[in-house]
């Protein structure tokens, strides 16, 4: 079969979502021809399949043209896709906005294509711009409520999404899928714990610091906490009221700012524990963070509350750690003596859930009976 895919991703591993594309494309590619259509700006990776259509990294200062361009997100590519319909028989498309939806779904119901949702996340509305009521707030529940469940296809990336479309036979879950990666041993007798990522509203890195900030004297000196993806002055700026308290933790706090991947995964061979939190809202329960199997891969187990479908794997993979709730001196003692204890779990885990081997069969058999 000849598919296109398409969405909101940098292609091929620009970001989160890049990567899932690029691992499913792995998946499905021993059997099917698959081009790539990212909306990242041109990053001649020379692969003759993929094309960047420079969507996402656009940038008005003038507000309503920043409107127009949000409500028409995509709708470029309907040129290429219009004049190249002989050479699909699917598209596949990966969380797109509601305008570009519809008008793909009218397209495939009039040339007969077939059509894919790849959905990995439902935002919580708060966290929009213009908040509860905003515009972008009232087009996430058009494409999550209306748009979506008109596609018969879907590849979800948690159980909260399937069952939200529980009515919709054809319907998989694809968790976040990573490669092996070799591990090197961390000789090391400290805590080097890691939180890479772009926080935003998603991740509770100030729960980070309070364990640094309530931890004893003799615990703060055998532990080192490793942040990436923003500086101090990134932090302080988001959270003021730790201005007056930085002093208190910054001797054991490295701020990396943002890295590239490549540079985060060398972090990652020395340290010990990921470490990441989560409100217990509908962004957490719908997505599934994909630093939860990049970890796994190299054998690195999670500090982490139990949040939506990682709920499963903890703490057969890491510690169960609730801030607010549990002792951090308690958990750095715990951390301390398990942190070499969870690697058989991890490689057990992550190649019977989170590898390409364990994914590929059923996203070829999903892909055979599309309908």
């Amino acid at each position: 079969m000849n598919i296109f895919y398409t969405g909101a991703f940098r292609y091929p591993n620009l970001d989160a979502a890049g990567k899932r594309v690029q691992t499913i494309v792995t998946c499905l590619s021993p059997e099917h021809n698959i081009t790539i259509g990212g909306w990242e700006k041109n990053n001649n990776n020379n692969e003759p399949n993929h094309i960047s259509f420079d969507i996402l990294d656009r940038r008005n200062k003038n507000s309503l043209l920043r409107i127009i361009n949000f409500i028409t997100k995509g709708l470029k590519i309907i040129p290429y896709i219009i004049r190249n319909k002989h050479k699909y028989d699917c598209y596949i498309l990966y969380n797109p906005p509601y305008l570009f939806s519809h008008v793909m779904y009218l397209f495939c119901m009039c040339t007969k294509k077939k059509l894919v949702l790849d959905n990995t996340e439902w935002y919580e509305s708060e966290h929009l711009i213009g908040g509860r009521y905003g515009l972008a707030a009232i087009e996430n529940r058009l494409r999550m409520k209306y748009i979506y469940k008109k596609i018969k296809n879907k590849i979800v990336i948690s159980n909260f999404l399937y069952n939200f479309y529980n009515e919709h036979e054809n319907t998989i879950i694809v968790p976040p899928l990573s490669y092996t990666t070799e591990i090197k041993k961390k000789p090391h007798t400290e805590l080097n714990l890691i939180y890479a990522g772009s926080p935003g509203k998603k991740d509770k890195v100030n729960s980070i610091i309070d364990i640094i900030l309530n931890l004893s004297t003799d615990n703060k000196n055998k532990i080192k906490l490793h942040l990436v993806g923003f500086t101090l002055g990134d932090f302080l700026k988001s959270h003021v009221s730790y201005n007056e308290k930085k002093l208190l933790f910054i001797e054991h706090v490295i701020f990396y700012g943002r890295l590239p991947m490549h540079d985060v995964y060398k972090l990652y061979e020395k340290m010990d524990y990921l470490i990441f939190f989560r409100e217990n809202k509908r962004y957490a329960v719908a997505g599934f963070p994909s630093k939860f199997v990049e970890a796994l891969s190299f054998s690195l187990p999670i500090i982490s509350n139990s949040i939506g479908d990682i709920k499963d794997y903890l703490p057969k993979v890491g510690i169960i750690y609730n801030p607010g709730e549990n002792d951090p001196n308690e958990l750095i003692k715990t951390a301390l003596m398990c942190k070499n204890k969870f690697d058989k779990d991890i490689d057990q885990l992550f190649h019977s859930h989170f590898s390409i081997d364990a994914n590929k069969c059923k996203l070829l058999n999903f892909i055979e009976n599309i309908k």
